[in-house]
């Protein structure tokens, strides 16, 4: 299958807890479920996107350890071409996700070999190829791999390729100067009502980030639903009312659900945002991050029922 969507930004193994309670400082608490799984907000992405039934491509780093081998094995398995994550001596990287009762996370991350990927490890050849590139604002935290993301970027510009980028929760970490240039770089930008803050000088307001670079936004507002701008345009579109189970992953399957929408329908930001609303529905519906990713046949199932249910009344 063509490649048509890439993804850079961090790859790692997360062990996800299922907890009652978080414990206190200093306190214990039994976990409830335990699991080894593949994460990472750009790993995510190219799993999200690949489900969807889209050429999916990711550009990264692991270590050569058991945790790398497994994630590289892992991603292959879902169809994923991982010809371009690259493996260096050292630790891969880890996240320890901790789910309370009420299906929200907690996580102790360590990056480990993401932030050692260097720009000349960028195959330009590769990225060119794609109809889209998305960065994880988790790249852009340190150098060599800072770097790596902006020179993706850059080759994205040049050839014309739509590039997305989520900024992430620790975006507040990345250098003023270094989110105005993948401001500059970026067509839709994908943050979440905490993250859109630490993004503009002007506290995350949507028209001066409009005007740093990007053509549309689509912010994620969680149990709020999500706001799409582009030009004057302003649409809400409300979330889809179901049980929370576990957050891990939403955001990147409403991040992938959006991007793989505008990509069939670039004119249809409607489409964008209801297709992306149900697709992160469906993710917090069920545990862990990457199991938890919709297939495209189960979000369009997902929307049928839900219009059907509209029809006859329900709500």
């Amino acid at each position: 299958m063509k490649i048509e969507v890439i993804s850079m930004g961090d790859v790692t193994t997360d062990l996800l807890f299922s907890v009652p309670n978080y414990p206190g400082l200093g306190q214990d608490v039994n976990a409830s479920r335990f699991k080894v799984d593949i994460g990472g907000s750009a790993a995510n992405f190219a799993v999200a996107i690949a489900k969807f039934g889209i050429g999916s491509g990711l550009v990264g780093k692991v270590g050569d350890d058991w945790f790398g081998n497994f994630a590289i094995a892992e991603l292959k398995k879902e169809g994923v071409d991982v010809s371009q994550v690259m493996v260096k001596k050292g630790a891969t990287g880890i996240v320890a996700s901790i789910v309370d009762r009420e299906g929200e996370r907690t996580m102790f991350s360590y990056r480990g070999a993401n932030a050692g990927l260097k720009p000349d490890e960028i195959d330009p050849t590769y990225i060119r190829k794609a109809r889209s590139l998305h960065i994880s604002g988790y790249a852009l935290i340190e150098d060599p791999q800072r770097e790596a993301a902006l020179k993706c970027a850059q080759l994205a510009r040049g050839g014309g390729i739509l590039t997305s980028f989520d900024p992430g929760p620790l975006i507040h970490l990345a250098k003023r100067a270094v989110i105005r240039r993948i401001l500059g770089l970026t067509d839709v930008l994908l943050p979440d009502s905490d993250e859109i803050k630490s993004l503009s000088e002007h506290g995350g307001d949507v028209e001066a980030l409009l005007n740093a670079g990007p053509k549309t936004i689509g912010l994620k507002m969680g149990k709020r639903g999500c706001l799409i701008a582009q030009g004057k345009r302003r649409i809400h579109m409300p979330a889809f009312k179901v049980n929370v189970v576990d957050t891990t992953g939403a955001g990147d399957a409403w991040g992938a659900g959006f991007v793989a929408a505008l990509l069939r329908e670039p004119s249809n930001l409607e489409g964008a945002g209801k297709f992306a609303n149900a697709a992160a529905a469906l993710a917090i519906g069920n545990e862990g991050g990457r199991a938890s990713l919709p297939s495209g046949c189960e979000v369009e199932r997902f929307l049928a029922e839900y219009a059907e249910s509209k029809e006859g009344g329900g709500k």
